[in-house]
């Protein structure tokens, strides 16, 4: 098993789901920013898993394959309800929490200047405290 990487990125959530469920794995660090990066996989990007013939990219993927391949019930539940639940705050967090913090990061410090637009951070944190309410609601009073 390959995971390809690459330091303070969402990579960390495959080696990280690897590491808990004890995984034998080689981590490939990739140096995204280079022109000759190789990495599997059709997006050119990281995290990337290889594991017997199959390559998966996108780090949410690869940790649903991890965990219901290797976990036996752990991390990911076995029943489709339950995985549905799972599945519904993944995409949630993927599209209504991750997008607006990505902006943020563009136009702050990741764009070179000349292409940063600083006013999209402020609806892009409205929109983020708004998507965080849900999960805050979702969560009080449970352990």
């Amino acid at each position: 098993m390959d995971i390809y990487t690459y330091p303070k990125s969402r990579s960390i959530r495959a080696t990280w789901m690897a590491e808990e469920l004890g995984l034998d794995y080689q981590c490939h660090f990739t140096d995204v920013m280079s022109a000759e990066k190789q990495v599997p996989g059709k997006n050119q990007k990281v995290p990337v898993l290889s594991d017997n013939g199959l390559v998966i990219f996108e780090s949410s993927a690869i940790c649903i394959y991890l965990a219901q391949t290797y976990g036996n019930g752990r991390f990911y539940p076995q029943d489709p309800k339950k995985q549905a639940i799972v599945n519904q705050w993944l995409a949630y967090i993927i599209s209504e929490l991750e997008g607006p913090l990505w902006i943020i990061l563009r136009h702050a410090v990741v764009l070179p200047e000349a292409m940063r637009q600083p006013g999209a951070i402020e609806p892009a944190k409205a929109d983020f405290l708004r998507a965080i309410k849900v999960i805050e609601q979702e969560i009080s009073g449970k352990t």
